[in-house]
């Protein structure tokens, strides 16, 4: 990171102690994402007027293919990333 003399911006403290409020939203994030969790886990392969659970869509692509394109994904994302941020 470059060191600009005309952007000298003083640095705050960190907020510490109690009553700083910033295990509220961490809280809140923790318990919405097992939330979400449990809810996928409990309605995972069932359907109306079905006994058992039944496989889906997902479950048809083969597991190379999947495996491929979640790596082509993942690898496009990450260079798009570094294009972007190590362009300028």
């Amino acid at each position: 990171m470059m060191n600009i003399p005309f952007c000298n911006v003083p640095r705050r403290e960190p907020i510490s102690g109690k009553g700083s409020g910033r295990s509220a939203p961490r809280v809140s994030c923790a318990a919405q994402a097992a939330g979400c969790i449990l809810f996928l886990l409990r309605s995972a392969g069932w359907r109306r007027g079905a006994e058992t659970v039944r496989p889906g869509w997902g479950t048809k692509i083969p597991l190379d293919i999947l495996t491929a394109g979640t790596g082509f994904a993942v690898l496009l994302l990450l260079e798009v990333t570094f294009e972007t941020y190590y362009f300028f």
